[in-house]
């Protein structure tokens, strides 16, 4: 858990603060009750729902007792596997309501909501509870030897929980299924190993063969009598379509018949259609007269009503442009008053204007000097955090090539006994050895280490890494020769800028003495705008004055013109009108020459004619007459055979074709039965060998894993990964007390007492030694610990643990934590002793609950 932000209000003795924290050692320094121990227990708080003071009992007595809403909030921004979490908590003590949220803030989704699924899922992704924490990442106030005093289950519990999590727990359980797993597939191995025993003893492959080879002879019989029948059965069927077809064309000539009947009356009435669409001409001349006279009545009216409105807007025009004149008048008064202001205020502009522009240049170039400035610092601040970064992976690097030769130290000698045997195997007995002179006597004692592929591949990474370390310090030493080309060009900007400033001040000064001041321009353009719009109202009401006298022209001659067009349209009506009687004379006389009256006329007139009736009914005769001719052929054709004894003989012979095709449809059933046991019987016959093999493999993968489990559950992995990681700490720490105690103090672990305290060689309790020696061997612990967990755990905290040290003790103390740089962790040290504090570089000061 890496912490990136905090945000505090009114929790213990914090009113508000608000913290970013970075790698490396920070120092939170104040007086005693500033409220810095708080910072510690609003981490805490936050990720588990509960503190050190008051522990988990009524988390409202963490809420600050003099805040007015009585109302704690936290929220802490952390990292855990490279996913970044944001954690709050509300606490409410006058409702006393305790409210929680956990988000992953770069997928921007809320996890969980609750207070009990918040402090669920923090422990599943952290990995550890809140116990393990206040014994490695956090060590508070007064408690800061309590992981010294733990007991041995305490220890191996802790050592496991913050290293593996519950992997191990996982790994057993892993390891159990897979046992289950293989023994279920071992158990059907060998259930399928006698299954294929069973079957190939049950049957004669031979006789099955045998079998096949009959039921194949018997096919061909069937196959043979099939076609036979078949060919009777099509002959039988020819005869009995021709009695068929016989009967259907028989019917069809008498649907021709009837046809026929239909057509030739539909003939007789399409001749009375034709007649009166010979009309249709005539009739629709006098609809469009009519449709001619009406529209010419519709247009005098228009032309009255047009006529009488032109008579008023004449009258009303002549009337506005009277009004008109009078307010061209007064507007050309009001624009020479603003023209003689205008040219007052030009006057001193005029004067101003060298002044001006110069001022706009220096404020142009001073725009342009900030931006080069802002430019500069995000130049500067953007190689900083490339060369931060840069550091940072040179760091990982170098982290990375130690690693690597440490491995390779390990596995050195592995690698020259790999090598060695490769030797040995090319040699024969009695021949000289060419590593080591001897002569060969066909044994090699020495068992194999390594792989060569995998001391190579640490050779290649070696080089490679070294390669790319070089390249990050080129990088670095170039990168910051580059920010301080930067920083000098930053401070000629800052002069330049200085300088036009003064300058600046010095045309101000001219300006006011002319008499100009910043709103006059501002001024003399709202008399310029104003002189504008009068000018353009002055030409508005011109052309508007203008535009009325055109259109009481116009007016006018429209009127002459409507009174012209309307004796016109009388005119053409009356003529219209004796068209039409003339027309519809002439019309009823030729119905009546046609024997038809006006509504026969209208009922045929809209009636379609088919113009293909005629041909119809001459190609309805043409198929009569064909079919009549094809009946009597086919009557003679029929007349010899018995319908009723034909369609027996067909009948029985599509019986016989049914049962002869299930007879060999049956056969080629037995045929492939018999095929499909055949090839299972050599199928299984050759699985055999191959199901051997794999209980072979099955059973030695069963028996190891039968191994590990019994390892897991005496507890023998757990112990040694514990011893192993414990031996690595406790080494680290002797190396630190070596350095910060004259090496009088030393630490080693039993099984039987956890950690005990060597005094000169002595064994002795923690219990017994005093408050400050406590304290020196408990950080020397606390930092061992989290150097050797530092692939899972990214923060370190603790809480006045150096309050009981002499001066002496305190500079030691100071340059050891200082190795913790090294780390890339988030470490941080609270303390009210400022002689302590002055030993780092970053420090944070809280004074009466907040950030000073």
């Amino acid at each position: 858990m890496k912490p990136k932000k905090l945000y505090v209000r009114n929790f213990l003795g914090l009113r508000e603060i608000d913290l970013e924290f970075v790698e490396g050692i920070t120092v939170v320094e104040g007086p005693n009750g500033a409220g810095k121990s708080s910072i510690f227990e609003a981490i805490m708080f936050a990720l588990f729902g509960t503190g050190i003071r008051y522990g988990g009992r009524n988390p409202y007595d963490y809420v600050n007792s003099s805040s007015i809403d009585k109302e704690a909030r936290i929220e802490l921004l952390f990292e855990r596997g490279g996913r970044e979490y944001k954690l709050v908590r509300v606490l409410d003590a006058r409702k006393k309501n305790h409210w929680a949220v956990l988000k992953d803030e770069r997928a921007n989704l809320v996890l969980a909501s609750r207070v009990d699924q918040v402090n669920n899922e923090v422990k599943r992704i952290l990995g550890f509870s809140d116990d393990v924490f206040r014994r490695t990442v956090y060590l508070p106030q007064g408690e800061i030897d309590r992981f010294l005093k733990a007991t041995r289950g305490e220890i191996s519990e802790t050592v496991l929980q913050v290293l593996y999590g519950d992997t191990i727990e996982r790994v057993s359980e892993k390891i159990k299924e897979r046992l289950e797993s293989v023994s279920n597939d071992f158990a059907a191995l060998q259930e399928r190993y006698s299954s294929l025993l069973r079957e190939l003893s049950s049957f004669d492959l031979e006789s099955k063969r045998e079998e096949r080879r009959k039921l194949e002879r018997y096919r061909e019989e069937l196959e043979k009598k099939l076609n036979d029948l078949r060919e009777r059965e099509k002959v039988l069927s020819s005869i009995l379509q021709s009695v068929k077809d016989y009967s259907s064309k028989k019917r069809e000539l008498e649907e021709l018949k009837r046809l026929r009947d239909v057509l030739q009356k539909k003939v007789e009435i399409e001749g009375r259609i034709k007649k009166a669409k010979e009309l249709l001409p005539a009739y629709r001349k006098i609809l469009d007269l009519k449709n001619e006279e009406k529209h010419l009545e519709k247009r005098i009216f228009d032309l009255v009503e047009r006529k009488e409105a032109l008579e008023k807007n004449v009258k009303r025009l002549e009337e506005k442009i009277s009004v008109m004149k009078g307010k061209l008048g007064n507007l050309l008064e009001e624009s020479n008053a603003v023209e003689r202001s205008i040219e007052e205020k030009r006057r001193i502009v005029e004067a101003s204007r060298p002044l001006l522009e110069e001022a706009n240049v220096l404020k142009d170039r001073l725009r342009g000097i900030d931006y080069q400035i802002r430019k500069i610092e995000e130049k500067i601040e953007r190689k900083e955090e490339d060369l931060k970064r840069k550091v940072e992976e040179l760091r990982f690097v170098e982290r990375k090539l130690e690693e690597v030769r440490e491995l390779l130290k390990e596995n050195e000698e592995g690698y020259l006994n790999y090598l060695a045997h490769e030797v040995a195997k090319r040699l024969k007995v009695g021949e000289i050895c060419p590593v080591c002179g001897g002569t060969f006597k066909g044994k090699f004692g020495k068992t194999l280490t390594i792989e060569s592929g995998f001391y190579e591949d640490l050779l290649r990474e070696e080089r490679e890494l070294e390669k790319k370390k070089a390249v990050l310090e080129r990088v670095l030493k170039d990168g910051e020769g580059e920010i301080k080309r930067y920083e000098e060009e930053l401070a000629e900007r800052e002069k330049e800028k200085k300088d036009a400033l003064e300058r600046l001040e010095v045309l101000q000064k001219e300006l006011e003495k002319l008499g100009y001041f910043p709103e006059l321009e501002g001024e003399l353009k709202d008399l310029e705008e104003k002189r504008k719009r009068k000018q353009e109202e002055f030409r508005r009401l011109e052309d508007e004055m203008v535009k009325l006298e055109r259109e009481t022209v116009y007016a006018s001659a429209e009127l002459k013109e409507t009174e012209r067009s309307l004796s016109e349209v009388s005119a053409e009506k009356e003529g219209i009108m004796r068209r039409l009687s003339e027309e519809e004379t002439a019309f009823f006389k030729a119905l009546a020459d046609r024997g038809l009256s006006f509504e026969d006329f209208i009922e045929l007139s809209e009636t379609d004619i088919d113009e293909n009736t005629s041909s119809k009914l001459a190609e309805v005769n043409a198929k009569i007459e064909h079919i009549a001719n094809d009946l009597g052929r086919l009557e003679s054709q029929i007349r010899e055979f018995d319908l009723e004894t034909l369609r027996r003989r067909y009948e029985e012979i599509v019986r016989k074709i049914e049962r002869t095709e299930e007879e060999r449809k049956r056969v080629l059933q037995e045929m492939g039965r018999i095929d499909q046991l055949i090839e299972n019987l050599e199928v299984k016959a050759k699985e055999i060998p191959e199901v051997e093999k794999r209980l072979e493999q099955v059973g030695r993968q069963k028996r190891l894993l039968e191994l590990a489990k019994n390892s897991f559950k005496k507890d023998e992995f757990p112990s040694f990964c514990t011893a192993r990681i414990l031996r690595n700490i406790l080494e680290r720490t002797n190396q630190y007390l070596s350095v910060m105690m004259d090496g009088r103090f030393g630490l080693e672990f039993t099984e039987e007492k956890g950690f005990v305290v060597l005094d000169n060689g002595v064994q002795r309790r923690a219990e017994g030694l005093s408050g400050g020696e406590r304290a020196l061997i408990s950080i020397a612990l606390a930092i061992s610990f989290a150097e050797a967990i530092a692939g899972r755990l990214e923060a370190f905290f603790i809480d006045e643990g150096f309050s009981s040290l002499d001066s002496d003790n305190k500079r030691k103390v100071a340059a050891i934590l200082k190795e913790l740089e090294k780390l890339n962790k988030v470490i941080v040290f609270v303390t009210h002793d400022r002689e302590f504090s002055e030993e780092f570089e970053r420090r944070i000061r809280v004074v009466g609950g907040r950030k000073a």
